[in-house]
């Protein structure tokens, strides 16, 4: 069973709340499972806020748990009793651990770092016993998604209506966040460090300042301790594309042999499209060099939504529009090796058996 599920919509509109909350609704049907819920960030909001088309919001069922700010436990239909106070604040208040106590809708405002998602799963797995969270998320905040253990990706027109190029960046995002595993060794040496760090090949470290590599002009200081028996740097933070790729150029044939580590592969995911980042990482491998992850992130599954809101200009106002659903699929599932899911059409059958629920 996968027990911590991340949703990731790669735009709004694109079908995440709908896909969490078929996959809350067929799970419910079962007593002997415990779902809880939560957030990066804010999410919920009974109307969208660009577009103001209605979006479907999330239902939990009596005994469910939900992470939610404390300003937001009494905004949803559900009634809802204090578990824990986590002390973990946001905008919206102090993050609440709550059993639901009579079935509704809620809103749901969780945690925006890694580190504290990781103790507001952990809690609801260990102490409330869930035998599965779902975190609602999206692709520009899905950094502290790094803790779950799958990703469902929910994509669609609301992205880009043009097929080709949807179904292209898909499949970029998936291949990035696919990376190769490295070996034990690796982890082990590695899973204690916080800044950058090159490995020789005797398996000495040599540590550099920053955590993350996000400027360029990072990248000349750090190639100060990347000497020529370096086999590995190592970055345990973000690392933006460009950083990225004037690295690989300064190294240049000197990454023959040598490994770029991620502690996992949404580090990637801060300043750049799927695409560029891709090319940087095929750049990498065309030079003999390998990009691997301390921790994998595993796509399950990609859900594909045919609606966008379509902008009236005459009207200055949006409509809904869609694109042709089945040309939309079938173009997706050629292009990846996962199952690929239209949640309102197919219903969420095939990701359930994936998840193992």
């Amino acid at each position: 069973m996968v027990r911590t599920i991340g949703v990731a919509g790669t735009a709004k509109n694109t079908g995440k709340t709908t896909t969490i909350s078929t996959l809350l609704r067929h799970i419910s049907r079962r007593s002997n499972i415990k779902v809880g819920l939560t957030s990066i960030g804010y999410d919920g909001e009974e109307i969208d806020n660009i577009t103001g088309l209605v979006k479907p919001r999330l239902f939990l069922k009596a005994g469910n748990v939900v992470a939610t700010a404390s300003k937001l436990i009494n905004v949803g239909s559900a009634e809802l009793e204090i578990i824990k106070e986590t002390q973990i604040f946001t905008p919206l208040g102090n993050v609440i651990i709550a059993r639901v106590k009579k079935e509704g809708l809620v809103v749901v405002a969780g945690p925006n770092k890694s580190g504290e998602l990781k103790k507001v799963v952990d809690v609801m797995i260990e102490k409330t016993g869930c035998d599965v969270v779902f975190v609602d998320g999206a692709l520009n905040r899905i950094a502290p998604m790094a803790v779950a253990e799958g990703l469902i990706i929910a994509t669609g027109a609301a992205r880009n209506p043009d097929i080709t190029e949807l179904v292209r960046e898909t499949r970029h995002l998936c291949d990035i966040l696919d990376l190769n595993e490295a070996e034990e060794s690796y982890r082990k040496l590695l899973q204690n460090v916080n800044t950058i760090a090159v490995v020789d090949k005797r398996g000495q470290i040599s540590n550099y300042r920053y955590s993350a590599l996000i400027h360029n002009d990072m990248v000349p200081e750090l190639m100060k301790i990347i000497t020529e028996d370096a086999r590995a740097v190592y970055i345990p933070a973000a690392v933006s594309q460009p950083a990225l790729e004037k690295l690989v150029d300064i190294i240049d044939d000197g990454l023959k042999d040598m490994i770029i580590l991620l502690h996992d592969p949404i580090k990637l995911l801060v300043s750049a499209s799927p695409g560029k980042i891709a090319g940087t990482i095929d750049k990498i491998k065309a030079l003999k060099g390998r990009i691997e992850v301390l921790k994998k992130v595993p796509v399950l599954a990609v859900t594909v939504n045919p609606f966008y809101p379509r902008y009236m200009f005459d009207k200055n106002t949006y409509e809904p529009a869609y694109i042709d659903e089945n040309l939309l699929k079938e173009e997706m599932q050629r292009a990846l090796p996962l199952p690929v899911v239209n949640i309102l059409k197919d219903g969420p059958d095939e990701i359930i058996k994936i998840l193992r629920l």
